[in-house]
């Protein structure tokens, strides 16, 4: 999902998944793949595609309130 200040909401987090070992929480908005920016879901998956299993990418999330932002991996 598109976020409404840019980026791509998070709407799940699989419970057993990378995203959820790397602290993300439905509701996050990811805005950064390793330093570059986020403005479409396509975005995120031209991002993350061909990247080797168990291989880490640093997300840059905004959780709360817009712009408080963290990195996670």
């Amino acid at each position: 999902d598109l976020a409404p200040q840019g980026g791509v909401l998070v709407s799940d987090v699989d419970d057993d998944g990378p995203g959820r070992r790397a602290g993300l929480r439905i509701g996050d908005v990811l805005v950064a793949v390793d330093g570059r920016p986020l403005r479409a879901p396509w975005q995120l998956a031209a991002a993350l595609v061909g990247r080797e299993a168990g291989s880490t990418a640093r997300l840059t999330v905004e959780r709360g309130e817009p712009g408080a932002r963290t990195t996670q991996e």
